[in-house]
């Protein structure tokens, strides 16, 4: 059952989720190392017997380390303006410390690993809901597929958009829109985090407004889709089948949408922003 949820779209977060869901959410966190399970999965739990299987096709792709391979190429390759690091001392400025910098690079890198990954999986996954019959192989066994060790430190809880002061809101919503290839809809789950620290925000809008005014954002956004595209179809061929039952067809328009609306502008905007931020942050 689909439970209230703070998120900008129907979803099921971490601490609603019980049953078949939590279980498919914690595995996802062990497979691949990202302390968070994203909104595009949490939004997919709230369609009948898409999660279930939506994760019964991916899952072998994340755990043989195919994903995060492919992942690797695509932010290795994406070409970003160069900016200058901030000093610690414009952070400490704005109210951020030590452990709160900290914070933001957890929270920078575990997008940063998880955006990448979902972007290429769930675009070979959209592929495949056209082509079912791509798959030829047999999938291994669940049990003999690898882990990876969780992040030790937790990330910050989501805050509610309605939650956010007014000039919270205005800042997380500017940033929501740099980079858009279309008409700009569902918060990125990244700025909910990061808005613990609204000087952050604030700094974060003076690096990446310029880069969207002069479209050098949007040209990053673009090229991370072409080779994300291109990455996905040599994935496609990777995919394996499942005994589990994919959805109906109801639900598998649904997901189609979702899958469609999130890779083609919510997941791909955040590639070169969280790469450009990250790279903007102090040295050690």
């Amino acid at each position: 059952m689909t439970q209230p949820s703070v998120d900008p779209v129907p979803s099921i977060s971490e601490a609603e989720a019980i049953g078949a869901t939590k279980a498919i959410y914690e595995d996802f966190k062990a497979v691949t190392g990202v302390p968070v399970v994203n909104l595009i999965f949490r939004h997919i739990a709230t369609l009948p017997g898409c999660l279930e299987w939506s994760w019964a096709v991916l899952r072998p792709l994340y755990a043989s380390g195919a994903v995060a391979t492919s992942a690797t190429h695509l932010m290795d390759s994406l070409e970003i303006p160069a900016i200058p690091r901030l000093p610690h001392a414009a952070l400490r400025a704005v109210g951020i410390d030590a452990p709160g910098e900290a914070a933001i690079n957890r929270i920078l890198d575990a997008y940063n690993r998880s955006n990448p990954m979902n972007l290429i999986a769930l675009t070979t996954l959209l592929a495949h809901l056209s082509n079912p019959d791509q798959a030829t192989a047999l999938a291994p066994p669940a049990a003999s597929l690898p882990t990876r060790p969780l992040t030790s430190e937790s990330l910050p809880p989501l805050i509610a958009i309605e939650d956010m002061n007014a000039e919270m809101r205005t800042l997380a919503q500017m940033l929501n829109s740099f980079g858009a290839q279309g008409e700009t809809r569902t918060m990125a789950s990244m700025y909910r985090q990061l808005a613990h620290w609204p000087g952050y925000l604030a700094i974060s809008l003076t690096l990446l407004h310029p880069l969207h005014q002069s479209g050098q954002l949007q040209r990053c956004v673009s090229q991370a889709q072409t080779s994300a595209t291109r990455l996905a179809q040599e994935l496609l061929t990777q995919l394996v089948p499942t005994a589990t039952p994919p959805p109906g067809e109801a639900s598998q328009i649904a997901l189609q949408t979702a899958l469609s609306a999130f890779t083609s502008n919510l997941i791909v905007e955040m590639l070169p922003v969280g790469k450009i931020l990250r790279a903007a942050q102090p040295s050690p």
